[in-house]
């Protein structure tokens, strides 16, 4: 029987093809011919064909009457394909210039993406097509029904835009991408109606970006790039996003989030190390989560509030579950708000450093949460304070602030200085040490009496005074210069 014999057979009736003497290549049943000149087997009910000897013009999609061209294809799948009832174009290996656009309910399957190449040069892939850069969604993902469309195993020689706001989609629909490699950038834009993509093994092989836009969110597994690319996530539009990234990595990863409400959050959740660079994040309701570091500069002139994409107040976001390194250097004292991370589990870690060696100090006020004994309040100038937040199970949560000396100078008037605030309490060792002689020097002490318990910004601190150690009495001839230091606290909250 030759394969021109299939139309003739008996709908129903079952059929084999002889691969050779060794076994069979296929195996399956007549059935209606669905419109095609030949009948297909029954597991290529939903599947047409593409091939470099196709003909867009004689041929049917079948096996043995393949179309040239993937959109010839796509087209006549649209036609059948429903949300329930998905086709597939099966391309084979080769390289096909002609463009086209993806259909709602079709798939392009390839015959594999390839190996890559250094930094993209030159192309290489057992399949190769080439999506429509404008926009690779057909008009077909308009309107509210649900649809799902997606690339698999083949790769891209166009960039890739799936724009579902421009051909004004109103439904989650979803697009898959998988066993894709590409030279170019791949963008996702939604129409804040909760699109959503899994994209799974796309290696963008260039300094070109991998975006969503507005999406609903997406899942990605095993994708990354090189030569400085990155990943890219916006958010303008009044939704709630959540992208869960595993086992993937790019040069860069930015995250960019201006809608109006702080309820409209973007959260992004990534296992392990994401980027070679440290994130960028911006906008309050922005969360990510990656176990890694992040360096944010803080102004130097005005207060600012360290958020973690839970606050509509904050003005520097930071990393859940990381290592925020924040650097400031302040004109004036500054205070320097943090909000409890929005992660319920697990530890953040926050670095204060003050980059000031002349005077202003960088105040900081913990919220939300204990904070436990031995921890400071401010940055002394010159230094650094390490603080981590604890999310316990069961709800409870902890500030832990290193402890850390408090130090500075101060010159003597009469035998006694100025105030001088710090963060003390009972436990507090307070000790001085002459650094410039000026006039007489007596013993140093800090009198009970000078002692004001409490934080800086509370008012705590104390005054030294130069005394006669057999009688008490102030030294009012020292004019001396004195470094002092404060260490130990026990009092938390």
């Amino acid at each position: 029987m030759t394969l021109l014999d299939f139309n003739e057979l008996p709908v129903g009736s079952q059929i084999s093809l002889p691969l050779s003497d060794r076994g069979t290549l296929l195996y399956g049943t007549a059935v209606p011919n669905s419109g095609s000149s030949t009948s297909m087997l029954l597991t290529d009910v939903n599947v047409r064909y593409v091939d470099k000897g196709g003909n867009d013009t004689t041929g049917d999609g079948s096996r043995v009457a393949p179309f040239l061209t993937v959109q010839k294809a796509i087209t006549v799948c649209a036609a059948l394909a429903t949300q329930s009832n998905p086709f597939a174009v099966r391309v084979s290996p080769g390289t096909y210039a002609t463009t086209f656009k993806l259909a709602a309910n079709v798939y392009v399957v390839g015959s594999g993406s390839g190996s890559g190449s250094y930094n993209g040069t030159p192309q290489t892939g057992l399949t190769i097509i080439a999506p429509n850069f404008t926009n690779t969604l057909d008009a077909s993902f308009a309107g509210a029904a649900v649809r799902a469309t997606g690339i698999i195993s083949c790769a891209l020689s166009n960039p890739a835009k799936f724009d579902f706001a421009t051909i004004a989609s109103t439904a989650p629909s979803t697009i898959l991408i998988d066993d894709v490699q590409t030279d170019l950038g791949v963008t996702f834009i939604g129409s804040g109606n909760a699109e959503y993509a899994t994209v799974r093994s796309l290696y963008i092989n260039s300094t070109s970006l991998l975006t969503f836009q507005n999406m609903g969110g997406a899942l990605l597994q095993g994708c990354g790039n090189d030569f400085a690319g990155g990943l890219v996530l916006l958010q303008s539009a009044a939704l709630q996003s959540f992208y869960e990234i595993m086992g993937s990595f790019f040069q860069d990863l930015t995250v960019t989030w201006t809608s109006a409400l702080i309820t409209n959050f973007m959260i992004v959740t990534c296992t392990g190390r994401i980027s070679m660079t440290q994130p960028l994040i911006t906008g309050a309701g922005a969360t990510v989560i990656a176990d890694q570091s992040t360096d944010i500069i803080m102004p130097a002139g005005a207060d600012a509030r360290l958020s973690f994409g839970n606050n509509a107040l904050g003005t520097i976001i930071g990393l859940n579950h990381g290592y925020n390194i924040i650097q400031c250097t302040p004109s004036a004292d500054r205070t320097l708000t943090i909000d409890r991370p929005a992660v319920p589990g697990g530890v953040t870690t926050i670095l204060l450093v003050n980059q000031n060696g002349n005077g202003p100090v960088l105040n900081f006020a913990l919220q939300s949460g204990g904070i436990a004994n031995g921890g400071g309040s401010y940055v002394p100038p010159a230094s650094s304070v390490l603080i981590v937040f604890d999310a316990r199970g069961g709800g409870a949560t902890h500030w832990f602030v290193l402890p850390y000396t408090q130090f500075g100078q101060v010159q003597l008037t009469n035998g006694v200085s100025a105030f001088i605030p710090c963060d003390l309490d009972a436990n507090s060792t307070i000790t001085a040490t002459l650094k410039t002689f000026s006039g007489a020097a007596g013993v140093i002490s800090a009198k009970g009496a000078d002692r004001v318990n409490g934080t800086r910004l509370a008012g705590g601190g104390f005054k030294l005074t130069s005394i006669l150690l057999a009688t008490g009495a102030t030294v009012a001839t020292d004019a001396g210069t004195y470094d002092w230091h404060v260490v130990g606290l026990g009092a938390g909250t």
